[in-house]
């Protein structure tokens, strides 16, 4: 079986899906649903969120890492018991959102709070704004023309990463080494910055 999703990022494709696969072909055999994945991985990013808050980074940002892996799951199991619905997808999306926002909150709030710099809130504010546009801005493209979103048209635009599995892992490594501020400009920067240049590319083929 192929695990790997034609818009998997680079973590994803090298690392996350290495690990998910082996739970996913343990889970199959079992009566858990791709749902029931959702909703588990959702729950391990909010105990990542608490442990950020508590000011436990490594334990937080190792608790990141494990919702990007485990969030490959819920679609693995879907396409191995034939169980994908538009219902389901839409329904991770929608945690993964929340998830994203709760963890990139909870650094914000710490590091705010341990540090008393009003730059960390708005850095924060637009790692926040940032996040998401990856996915809307693909979406966006798909809804206005019938057509996935390719990378492969970005040009060196594809060499900036911006995708979940990227900011996830970002926040891990630097956690890693406790410095979880350098995580939230890396990803501020970067997802602002390729959602600018972005609209020139869409430019070229939406009239």
């Amino acid at each position: 079986m192929n695990s790997s999703k034609p818009m998997d990022g680079i973590v994803s494709r090298h690392i996350n899906r290495k690990i998910s696969i082996r739970i996913s072909r343990i889970l199959v055999k079992t009566r858990i649903t791709p749902n029931h994945i959702s909703i588990i991985t959702f729950f391990i990013a909010l105990s990542a969120a608490f442990m950020f808050l508590r000011g436990d980074i490594i334990l937080g940002g190792i608790l990141t890492q494990l919702t990007s892996i485990i969030d490959g799951v819920d679609g693995e199991i879907a396409r191995m018991k034939n169980m994908q619905t538009n219902f389901g997808a839409y329904f991770d999306s929608i945690l993964d959102r929340y998830a994203d926002a709760l963890i990139l909150s909870s650094i914000t709030i710490f590091l705010y709070l341990d540090q008393e710099d009003f730059v960390i809130i708005l850095i924060g504010l637009f790692a926040l704004m940032g996040s998401p546009m990856s996915m809307l801005g693909r979406e966006k493209f798909k809804a206005l023309t019938g057509k996935e979103y390719s990378f492969d048209n970005e040009g060196f635009l594809r060499y900036i990463p911006m995708t979940r599995d990227f900011r996830l892992f970002i926040i891990f490594l630097f956690s890693l080494i406790n410095r979880i501020y350098y995580s939230l400009i890396i990803i501020a920067v970067l997802t602002n910055l390729k959602t600018v240049l972005r609209l020139f590319v869409v430019k070229k083929v939406l009239k």
